[in-house]
């Protein structure tokens, strides 16, 4: 390279670096520990070519065909809990001009009765105006600008091993199976993530861009504080670490950004009921069993233990260290996952209340991966991008389309159930419904609605009825006739369902055991529905989640409490 050139690049080097940057290199010290790597904190490039064209290509092929198979899923999964509520005051035989005022007066109750994120009136406005497709091919860009963001973040090249890695966590771990395929959580976590991601991008690139766009991405930060709580606070956490460890070289840019994703993060928090969902109690997660922990909390919580653990080691080696110090990102996604942690432990509500911690975790992983071992072009890195692309890529694609195609078939399903959940006079009917199986679809489908007490809910409130879906078993149940339970005496088995007088506390249970035909006892949550008998008097029909998820499961007797002996 000539000197010419060379004195060219610099002096170009010198005009993108932010304020401060110069006195820093001037001050050993302060180069030491404090200042981030100068051309990933202005321009935010990769700085090494960790990825061939071919392994790019694969990967924007792979991320196509995930955002198309995603669109599909969104597109065709029927409404269910909070889309029916949204939903509530339109009967469906209105045109646009009848359901814009509609929506209209909808927004002030939402602000009224629900947090007040932003996540809640996109979802309304799209839930309102257009079909359900239209979102779905919306949210499949969202997804792929969402695989795409998460690799610039990490330090990697589209094509590059973690990357495979992330588009892993995002497909494959992500907490889907939530009801993330519903046009409300879909929009306050797969969209509040991408927008906090993007506003973390921009927000690094701040000090180098030009003023025509700072208003923009000042906008961006405030939208993406405003989305969702469970993202917006740990994100001002995340922002804010960042600026006070790099404080020397923080532009008045980024401390404006601060200020407005605050600004939006804000407004959830002065939301009504915002208080109410505050105080709610967080020693939820201390009823389940120690299968169902591990279900629930155990993705999030891995991630976040590997994070930390690979940080450790890092830690130990100097050099490292100050490498995975100065990588841009790397602040941030520590503080935001550190207060995504605690809002998961303290307000979980469920494994979606984990996506933030569990996305962020992902991306810290990848960007401890590239400090430890960077990539480099040789063979064996080739071989390992080409495996996983095969593996990854090939093994999403399989995943979603089984998903879609149990989906289309689940619909028929559901069609038939709601057909006969209608017509019934008191929402009771026999039906035995499609059981959640560990299959291909990783639990994408909405097969679960019918199962679980949340999605009932909803439908109560739509209708003004609950369903009871009794299995077909339950036919000819007689009271008088059924066998009793041997270590409940209050309970009857009745061809493999457990079945109890409708005063009998079962809300006071945190759980049940259940005792198997081959000896296993198996302690478990539960959920129940009052039925009327053949004798007029009301009974419970208790179904453990052990049977949810087991519909075989050959159920010989019941201990109805921990307590019981």
């Amino acid at each position: 390279m000539s000197r010419p050139l060379m004195s060219r690049q610099r002096e170009a080097c010198s005009v993108q670096a932010p304020k401060g940057v110069e006195a820093a290199k001037a001050s050993p010290s302060a180069r030491s520990r404090f200042r981030p790597d100068s051309v990933g904190f202005s321009n935010f490039k990769m700085n090494h070519p960790n990825s061939t064209p071919i392994s790019s290509k694969l990967y924007l092929i792979a991320t196509i065909g995930i955002a198309i198979l995603f669109a599909i899923l969104i597109g065709i999964t029927p409404a269910a809990v909070d889309d029916m509520f949204f939903l509530k005051p339109v009967s469906g035989s209105e045109n646009l001009p009848q359901l814009w005022p509609l929506m209209c007066d909808r927004i002030p109750e939402l602000w009224e009765s629900q947090s007040g994120r932003l996540g809640n009136f996109v979802a309304t406005f799209f839930l309102f105006l257009f079909p359900r497709w239209v979102f779905g091919i919306l949210s499949g860009g969202v997804i792929a600008w969402l695989l795409y963001i998460s690799c610039r973040l990490s330090g990697s090249r589209p094509g590059a091993a973690v990357s495979w890695l992330i588009m892993a966590v995002v497909v494959f771990v992500f907490p889907w199976y939530d009801y993330l395929t519903q046009i409300t959580y879909c929009s306050n976590y797969v969209w509040a993530a991408t927008a906090s991601l993007s506003a973390i991008f921009l927000f690094l690139r701040f000090p180098a861009l030009p003023p025509s766009k700072v208003f923009a991405s000042c906008l961006l930060l405030f939208i993406a504080g405003w989305f969702h709580e469970g993202f917006g606070a740990p994100l001002a956490c995340g922002l804010g670490l960042y600026i006070l460890w790099y404080i020397r070289n923080i532009s008045l840019r980024q401390i404006a950004g601060l200020l407005c994703e605050i600004s939006g993060t804000a407004i959830t928090f002065l939301s009504p009921t915002f208080r109410q969902r505050g105080e709610q109690e967080g020693d939820f997660i201390f009823k389940f069993t120690y299968q169902e922990a591990i279900m629930q909390l155990g993705p999030a919580l891995l991630m976040w233990g590997l994070f930390i653990l690979l940080i450790l080691i890092i830690v130990c080696s100097r050099r490292r260290r100050r490498s995975l110090i100065r990588r841009p990102a790397f602040i941030i996604i520590l503080g935001f996952c550190m207060a995504a942690s605690m809002v998961f432990l303290k307000f979980y509500n469920g494994p979606r209340t984990g996506a933030p911690l569990l996305l962020f975790s992902a991306i810290g992983l990848a960007i401890c991966f590239n400090s430890l071992w960077p990539e480099t072009q040789s063979r064996s890195g080739s071989i390992l991008r080409y495996l996983l692309a095969v593996i990854i890529g090939g093994g999403a694609w399989l995943n979603l389309a089984y998903a879609d195609i149990a989906q289309f078939r689940l619909n028929r399903e559901i069609k038939e159930v709601m057909s006969r959940f209608k017509a019934s006079k008191d929402g009771v009917f026999y039906y035995n419904l499609s059981y959640p199986a560990a299959d291909l679809s990783l639990f994408k489908t909405s097969v679960r609605q019918f199962h679980e007490r949340v999605p009932k809910n909803f439908m109560e409130m739509v209708y003004g009825k609950r369903p009871v879906i009794l299995p077909e078993a339950m036919h000819g149940f007689n009271p008088s006739t059924a066998p009793r339970s041997s270590r409940s005496p209050e309970a009857m088995i009745y061809n493999g369902w457990i079945i109890v007088d409708g005063e009998t506390d079962v809300y006071t249970f945190n759980r049940i055991h259940v005792l198997t035909t081959d000896g296993r006892n198996l302690p478990t949550r539960f959920r129940y529905d009052f039925f009327p008998g053949p004798d007029s008097r009301q009974y419970i029909i208790i179904t453990p989640h052990v049977k949810v998820l087991d519909p075989s499961l050959p159920i010989a007797d019941v201990i109805l409490s921990d307590h019981s002996r």
